[in-house]
């Protein structure tokens, strides 16, 4: 089974590490900017001119291939060659089996508790508590997200469901 190698938090601060924990650098704001619209987008894949003229929007499209180019560059050096799959001219396609992010971890989470075997109002609050406090922490990036990221699921759940009724 393949293991993510890289840990990306997009929640709070932004920062990646490798899977000991240990800090990666990530090489230009650009290279991480581009990493982030990647872990965000559908199929982790996007149309190449799409990225370029997000990143460099007062730039020439030339200029804007060249340092997509560099960017790309610099993020096969810092991460290896296999963190893009089905790249090609046109698309740029990360190989997300090799990163974990915290936002699918928080977005799968929710999912699961929509399964629980729980009354309808009482999920319905669990619910409603879980997308308030997303929509909270997404909104402002705050601190509270690194205390409640770093519980176990079980102790999340409780905790959240009773701050938030």
């Amino acid at each position: 089974m393949f293991t993510s190698v890289f840990i990306v938090r997009l929640l709070g601060e932004f920062s990646c590490q490798d899977a000991s924990g240990n800090e990666v650098p990530v090489p230009t704001g650009a290279c991480a900017q581009l990493m982030v619209m990647l872990l965000q987008a559908p199929g982790h894949r996007l149309e190449r001119r799409v990225c370029e003229s997000q990143l460099w929007p007062e730039s020439a499209a030339e200029s804007q291939q060249i340092n997509m180019r560099q960017t790309l560059h610099r993020m096969r050096a810092a991460f290896g060659s296999e963190i893009f799959n089905d790249s090609n001219r046109r698309v740029i396609a990360l190989d997300i089996r090799q990163f974990q992010c915290d936002l699918h971890e928080t977005l799968s989470l929710i999912e699961s508790i929509r399964s629980f075997e729980l009354d309808q109002e009482s999920a319905s609050v669990l619910y409603h508590a879980w997308t308030s406090l997303l929509a909270k922490l997404c909104d402002g990036w705050n601190a509270l997200w690194l205390e409640i990221h770093r519980q176990s699921k079980a102790n999340l759940i409780a905790k959240v469901g009773s701050e938030l009724l």
